[in-house]
């Protein structure tokens, strides 16, 4: 398993574990980030640096 950083809208940081061979669309789909951002998980942006995924 792995750790996962996310910060939301709000400048708060979420601390995620997911699995090491989890895709993009399945950590987005993670109850955990859906329930404690409020979003829906096709809504939500995960980007490093100037990256997008």
């Amino acid at each position: 398993m792995i750790e996962v950083v996310c910060n939301n809208h709000l400048g708060k940081k979420d601390h995620i574990k997911c699995n090491s061979d989890d895709t993009i669309r399945n950590l987005k789909k993670l109850p955990k980030i859906t329930a404690q951002t409020g979003t829906n998980w096709n809504k939500i942006i995960l980007k490093k640096r100037h990256k997008w995924f």
